[in-house]
């Protein structure tokens, strides 16, 4: 970030502006047939790039090597119903270079004997032809009898309240 000096008494002469060059990713689970049920035990991004640091000289985010993030880790699992539910925590990422990632979904569904996990589950978002800055994707996992299958809406970021602070 640039530097920004001064005494108490200046007049701020322009705006600071914050950028989001990342993209983010929320995820909910559906069961789209409603006669299997069963359980969602974990989720894994592939392959996303986490921001570690900003490089201070350049102004830009300093992204870690690819790696798979685990966003949902529950051993006893999160039920599947006919009605969308989040699942999991957001992840914030370098945005991928097209319009599709690759997640991994283990579920177990009722009347199976073993966890059941889907690897590489493509995903397409809708509208967008490339994960962009500054959006958040909310993936939907659907789960059709023993299929899984993700699809990706953009979700604007909500305003957070106004803030401020008076230094004396």
């Amino acid at each position: 970030a640039r530097a920004v000096s001064g005494a108490k008494f200046d007049v701020i002469t322009s705006d600071l502006i914050f950028n989001r060059p990342l993209s983010q990713i929320t995820t909910k689970v559906v069961n789209t047939v409603g006669n299997n049920s069963g359980v969602v035990k974990k989720i894994v991004l592939k392959s996303a790039q986490l921001p570690v640091g900003v490089d201070l000289r350049s102004d830009e985010v300093v992204y870690g090597p690819a790696r798979d993030v685990t966003i949902y880790d529950d051993a006893t699992g999160m039920s599947l119903g006919l009605v969308e539910k989040g699942a999991g925590i957001p992840v914030m990422f370098r945005p991928f270079a097209g319009n599709t990632c690759y997640m991994d979904v283990t579920v177990r569904m009722d009347g199976q004997p073993a966890d059941n996990t889907f690897s590489d589950v493509l995903v397409t978002i809708d509208n967008d032809p490339k994960f962009m800055p500054g959006v958040s994707y909310a993936i939907t996992l659907s789960f059709a009898r023993y299929d899984v299958f993700g699809t990706g809406v953009i979700m604007p970021w909500a305003d957070g309240d106004d803030g401020g602070s008076d230094l004396d």
